[in-house]
């Protein structure tokens, strides 16, 4: 019995001895051409030595970098030392380090690798020396515990992502010497509150502040010629912002939906506005455009609930869909909201509506839901009636369309359950599906002499199988 006492006791000692095996057990290895890494599990510990950069690592087994050489243990350490002389922290080099709280960083490194960090979840603060040039894409990536990084004059790139997801960085001081601000740089860091942004900043990419949603300070410098699709995209503590003469650019959703900011001046030199640009700034009171800006996209004032005014629009600038559509107070005294000689909402008392003579077109969703209106008086300058545009008029009984139109667009009467006759120019020369869908009272109407075909979405077709009068 004492025999077999002591061989277990034997036994377990040895199995205490095997890496891998024992609680307390220690690795090493290579990470690099000339750099060593040792982990003490007693301290749960890694440290990095040697001369040289590290390999740059990944965390699929599909990709052709080097397997990060600790990820078995990973979640366990909670201490990185880098000693001096090594030269950069590779890509992935601690990807998904969970529990690791503090690191230590050389003067002799310049490089931090892509993914570095990424998903560090506890990792609260970080201090780089002024030897670092260059930060990879989502370095730090989704760590959420970070409440503060001040960035050295010394770096001059930082990709894309770097510090997206970083929920709790509040305020983050960007280097002198940063040229651009890379997309998705700070992307859904939702407790961020202040930026500063240098003077050699020529471009903030896209998604740059995508989704900040504490933001409410921000200088633009003097030296921006661009800001990218969507770069302050929901940025709804973002009150005011003062774009300088520089900018000649502003990308696609660049400002939408945020809802804090009250007044905005485009600057001379910039010569379209992206689509969906200021969408949803409810707060939004006033607009300042340049006579430069010939272009101004989709929906790119859409739902601006407060906006009241719009200065120096360019008579000549194209107006894409949507444009000033739900921005009530733009209504002029019989609440028709019309740029341009396009006619994009109405909100007014409604019963037998003139449309303003010189309208040359009555843009998509005009109309819609307008059920006050039972009368429409459309001027011979009206070539264009857009899609859905008197869609869901119920009280609508008569329309007259002028010479000139030759399109009836998709959804154009939909719902006008009221109406009884309608009066087609013999200039129609294509009508699209579900044009009179529902309209249950119409019961005679006189097709076109000159019309071609009936208009499904994916083709045209020379009979009504295209649902053009489906519920009459």
């Amino acid at each position: 019995m004492r025999n077999r006492f002591y061989w277990i006791v034997l036994t377990a000692f040895l199995l205490f001895l095997i890496p891998g095996r024992s609680a307390w057990a220690d690795e090493e290895g290579t990470c690099g051409d000339n750099l060593t890494w040792t982990y003490v599990e007693a301290s749960q510990t890694l440290a990095i030595s040697g001369e040289g950069a590290m390999y740059d690592f990944s965390n699929y087994s599909y990709s052709d970098n080097k397997q990060i050489p600790w990820k078995s243990f990973r979640d366990q350490i909670i201490t990185v030392n880098i000693e001096e002389g090594v030269s950069s922290i590779g890509s992935s080099a601690f990807y998904e380090c969970t529990n690791l709280e503090n690191v230590s960083i050389p003067d002799s490194l310049t490089k931090i690798g892509n993914s570095a960090f990424y998903n560090c979840s506890a990792l609260a603060d970080i201090t780089l020396p002024d030897s670092i040039t260059t930060i990879g894409e989502y370095a730090f990536s989704d760590c959420s515990a970070l409440t503060a990084v001040i960035l050295p004059d010394s770096i001059t790139a930082i990709g894309s992502g770097a510090f997206s997801g970083c929920s709790s960085l509040t305020e983050v001081t960007l280097p002198n010497n940063l040229a651009i601000i890379d997309g998705g740089l700070f992307n859904s860091c939702s407790n961020l509150k202040t930026v500063t942004i240098p003077g050699k900043v020529t471009s903030i990419g896209d998604r740059a502040f995508w989704y900040c949603s504490s933001l409410d300070n921000v200088i633009l410098p003097e030296s921006l010629t661009k800001i990218g699709d969507s770069a302050f995209y929901y940025c709804i503590a973002l009150s005011a912002v003062n774009i300088p003469d520089t900018v000649t650019e502003i990308g696609k959703e660049a400002f939408n939906e945020c809802s804090s900011l009250s007044q905005i001046v485009i600057p001379e030199g910039v010569t379209e506005i992206g689509e969906r640009t200021f969408m949803y700034c409810t707060a939004l009171k006033s607009a300042a455009l340049p006579d430069s800006v010939m272009s101004i996209g989709r929906e790119a004032f859409f739902g601006c609930t407060e906006l009241e005014s719009v200065t120096g629009l360019n008579p000549e600038a194209a107006l894409g869909y949507y444009v000033f559509n739900e921005c009530p107070k733009l209504a002029d005294e019989n609440g028709f909201v019309i740029f341009n000689k396009v006619l994009f909402d109405y909100f007014g008392e409604g019963g037998q509506v003139i449309v303003p003579e010189g309208t040359l077109k009555i843009a998509e969703e005009a109309f819609l839901n307008c059920s006050n209106v039972t009368g429409v008086s459309i001027p011979e300058t009206v070539a264009y009636l857009g899609a859905y545009a008197f869609q869901g008029c119920s009280s609508l009984k008569t329309i007259a369309i002028p010479e000139g139109i030759t399109v009836i667009y998709q959804n154009t009467f939909q719902r006008c359950t009221a109406l009884e006759s309608i009066d087609l120019p013999d200039s129609i020369t294509h009508i699209y599906t579900e044009a009179f869908d529902q309209c249950e009272s119409l019961t005679e109407i006189m097709l076109p002499t000159g019309l071609e075909s009936f208009v499904e979405y994916n083709g045209p077709y020379s009979s009504l199988n295209a649902g053009i009068f489906t519920g009459c």
